[in-house]
């Protein structure tokens, strides 16, 4: 007499070997998908460089940190930041509109400001997720009356308050950072200066170590929705102070008016396990891993540091 059906036996063998074959062919094809999105980051790193060539052949020099628009938010003067000036080459369309408006003068909630799909890791989420080198260190003490741009312009990065010659890169184009990866997803903490004893310039490990310290008593942020066309520092920049993924958050410290400190430690991130994307001045695309000699990756932030 035949038999309908199967019995327990067979059902359970059937499923051990679905789930042995799901078990071996899931990680390959999540490996698979991991190089492809790894592949669209580094080509848009590489737009992203070309774009910069481009803008430097062309003018002579990098673009300033901010420039002014000639439209006003209720008044107040409307600035964008260095990504606005690679716009064109990018073939991105940056018309000016209320929404534009609000976000960078008040960094409105929400809705977001669109991010162009070539300034987005597909690792990552929507948003910003590549940064501009601002060189090896990042802090300066302002008190009213002192010219801002002069601060800036005192570091070893490719932007400055007062363009970068083409000339001032002494270091060789293909030894000098001008991108970087740096997921919108990624975490970092404000504090402020009265907090933090005063602390602000000198090494920074001093400040890494008492930003992780007080980590609890500071205002936890996401760059997750900031407007790529901000010319807020510390929402496009990197650094070469410390190892590509930091175990370390990122921290900020501020100090109120009438005198203001700043000081930034920012790493270069990406959710590539154990390495960041780095797009160089002459176009290439170099593949960093973490444990890369902390020397090597403070040169590659210097524009002029004969290294």
């Amino acid at each position: 007499m035949l038999r309908k059906g199967f019995t327990l036996t067979e059902v359970l063998v059937v499923l051990s070997i679905l789930g042995l074959l799901l078990g071996i062919t899931l990680p390959a094809v999540q490996a698979v998908r991991e190089a492809s999105r790894q592949a669209s980051c580094r080509n848009n790193l590489q737009q992203l460089g070309l774009s910069l060539s481009n803008f430097i052949s062309t003018n002579r020099r990098f673009p300033n940190h901010r420039t002014e628009l000639a439209d006003k938010y209720q008044g107040r003067p409307v600035y964008v930041g260095p990504f606005h000036q690679l716009a064109r080459a990018l073939e991105i369309p940056t018309p000016v509109d209320p929404l534009m408006l609000a976000h960078l003068t008040v960094r409105s909630n929400g809705p977001f400001l669109p991010t162009p799909s070539v300034l987005q890791c597909p690792s990552g989420y929507q948003g910003l997720g590549y940064r501009w080198n601002f060189g090896t260190t990042f802090s300066f003490r302002l008190s009213r009356g002192t010219d801002f741009s002069k601060l800036l312009d005192g570091a070893d990065g490719v932007i400055r308050f007062t363009p970068l010659k083409d000339s001032s890169i002494t270091d060789g184009l293909s030894h000098t950072a001008g991108f970087s990866e740096h997921p919108p997803s990624a975490k970092k903490f404000r504090i402020e200066e009265s907090i933090i004893n005063g602390m602000i310039q000198g090494d920074i490990e001093p400040f890494v170590q008492n930003c992780e310290a007080l980590r609890g008593l500071g205002n936890v942020l996401s760059d997750r929705g900031y407007p790529w066309l901000t010319s807020n520092p510390g929402d496009i920049m990197y650094l070469h102070e410390r190892p590509p993924n930091s175990p370390t958050w990122d921290c900020e410290l501020l100090a109120s008016e009438p005198n203001v400190s700043v000081k930034h430690s920012i790493s270069a991130r990406s959710l590539h396990k154990g390495l960041v994307h780095v797009s160089m001045l002459d176009g290439s695309v170099q593949t960093v891993n973490d444990s890369v000699e902390l020397l090597v990756w403070n040169a590659w932030g210097s524009v002029s540091g004969a290294d």
